[in-house]
């Protein structure tokens, strides 16, 4: 599917769309990595949260938005104007109006006002909140207890004790988090180093993660949430220009986040050293420190056989291969029941590094584990390479034995038979073809096999019959000599059942080879001997086949 490109839009979205978008407010636009925007995006009375992913060429590789609309929506075409308009776009400096409310409150007397403010506030708890927030005089040391008192009042202001929860609510209660917490924020970060200060950023991450798992809401807002603070703290560390510093807040993430002292380790705190690492890739020597770091808390681990679940291990896997410390010390790594994703990264990274052995072992035992044969077949698959290395055919023929009814490769199947005892081959022969002819109608590659199995079997016979709306012409172009020879008054009925319209199928016949099948007769049939095969043929099978062939030959 073609990507959708910004620079493009007005060519490949419906003019409509895209001014119904232009009534979308976007605000709120956080980069939180490279190419990777989120923002909200004001619908009327209805704020969403949207989010692009782009590529160095402008093409959109990834969007999200969680409103109802299925597919592409306004919010997100209103967010790619704004990303594609962003660079070129410049505010004129002009004076500010003033609104009617604006020239009211100017004008009224100070203790009025005081009165009003005073009344609205007992009355709105969350705005009574946000007042304090803003016209505080910070001069706190802000502690948990202090910052988890924060976040419960700015809860409770807007929701009360309730768990189900709206979207526009929630928004309130995010709106209003960002203002509480920004000092918070604003204490901790004004000095990198400091332990305690550190854990109160990493406790709150793990206050507002508790609060979003105990309500009940489809909207993704306290997630990005976390995420934009998360960014912001990244954001803070990278830009230290004193590496030994740098080396002081890195030392904090895995005294913290990263340590074997406990085996467990949150989602939101993994996401965070997660973007720690890639907040380095572009500086080596930082790159290369975290990389050592991690190593050695793998090694902990290790020594302590203790263990992580297999995104974290996945992690540090990816680390260590990417920073050249993987092939001294793969030992640590241990594969997982049922996490293939995991379990056939680490099997090829072993393969690279030439430890054939521990790859066939691990590769074997996650077979022996899995119950459904779609999760083998990766396993097999790189079994196959080892032991084609290997010249190990007996090996082989017993890993082929799994993978011929799947992948359907003939020379794979030749090689099985050579190696199987023929009194065990008959029976795999037997099953192997029901079962290939049973996938016909769902795997194209299964006529091919299987008139590939006949044709080395020379058994053209049984060819002829099985052609039908399954087996394409250029397929039996192949084999057409052979079957020509065998039987040409039953060759050309049977050519009539591949596109005969008493059959439904979707995909597209291939026509250049129907036509050449066309001429191919003409030119191997007397004419008259096609003539009368029309007349007995072209009434009784409604087939396009034989209605291309008479009109090529004239025949009425």
């Amino acid at each position: 599917m073609e990507l959708l490109n910004l620079k493009t839009l007005s060519k490949t979205i419906a003019i409509t769309k895209i001014k119904q978008s232009s009534k979308i407010v976007i605000r709120d636009v956080d980069e939180i990595s490279k190419n990777n925007f989120v923002a909200y995006a004001d619908d009327k009375s209805e704020s969403y949260d949207v989010a692009l992913e782009i590529d160095e060429n402008d093409n959109v590789i990834d969007d999200d938005c969680d409103c109802e609309i299925k597919g592409l929506c306004t919010h997100r075409i209103a967010f790619m104007i704004y990303l594609l308009t962003r660079k070129s776009t410049t505010k004129s400096v002009r004076a500010k109006k003033q609104s009617p409310t604006e020239i009211l409150v100017n004008n009224l007397e100070t203790n009025a006002l005081k009165i009003w403010i005073n009344d609205l506030l007992k009355k709105n708890k969350d705005i009574e909140l946000l007042f304090v927030n803003k016209f505080t005089i910070n001069t706190l040391e802000y502690t948990k207890p202090i910052v988890k008192n924060l976040i419960q009042n700015s809860i409770k202001s807007i929701i009360k004790t309730r768990k189900n929860i709206e979207t526009n609510e929630l928004k309130k209660v995010v709106d209003l988090l960002e203002v509480t917490l920004k000092p918070v924020f604003e204490f901790c970060l004004n000095e990198l180093t400091n332990l305690a200060k550190f854990e109160i950023i990493l406790f709150t991450f793990e206050e507002l993660m508790e609060f979003d798992n105990k309500i009940y809401s489809s909207s993704i807002k306290v997630t990005r949430f976390i995420e934009k603070l998360s960014k912001q703290v990244i954001d803070s560390f990278s830009n230290q220009n004193d590496d030994l510093k740098w080396q002081k807040i890195t030392d904090l993430h895995f005294e913290l986040i990263l340590n074997d002292k406990l085996n467990i380790l949150t989602i939101c705190n993994f996401k965070h050293i997660k973007l720690l690492y890639n907040s380095t890739l572009n500086n080596e020597f930082r790159k290369k420190y975290f990389a050592e770091k991690t190593k050695n808390f793998a090694l902990g681990l290790h020594t302590q056989k203790l263990k992580f679940d297999s995104g974290v291990s996945y992690f540090i896997l990816n680390v260590m291969y990417d920073n050249d410390l993987f092939e001294q010390n793969y030992n640590v790594f241990q594969a997982y029941k049922y996490e293939n994703e995991y379990n056939l990264s680490l099997i090829d990274k072993l393969i690279t590094i030439k430890k054939i052995k521990e790859a066939e072992e691990m590769a074997l035992s996650q077979n022996a584990n899995n119950y459904y044969i779609d999760y083998n077949l990766p396993y097999w698959q790189r079994l196959k390479s080892i032991y084609i290395n290997q010249n190990h055919n007996i090996k082989l023929a017993n890993i082929l034995i799994e993978t011929v009814p799947i992948e359907m490769n003939f020379d794979d199947y030749l090689l099985v038979k050579k190696e199987m005892p023929e009194n065990e081959f008959k029976q795999y022969r037997s099953n192997l073809l029901g079962r290939v002819k049973r996938t016909f109608h769902a795997n194209k590659n299964a006529p091919i096999f299987y008139f590939q199995l006949l044709a080395q079997e020379n058994n053209y016979k049984k060819m002829l019959d099985t052609i039908s709306e399954y087996t394409d012409y250029d397929l039996v172009y192949e084999y057409k000599t052979e079957l020509y020879n065998l039987d040409k008054n039953l060759f050309l009925k049977q050519m009539a059942l591949i596109q005969s319209n008493d059959y439904f199928r979707t995909k597209e016949y291939n026509s250049e080879y129907r036509d050449k099948l066309i001429n191919w007769i003409i030119d191997n049939y007397d004419n008259n001997n096609i003539q009368h095969l029309l007349k007995t043929y072209l009434n009784r099978i409604d087939s396009q086949f034989l209605e291309l062939l008479a009109t090529k030959v004239n025949h009425f």
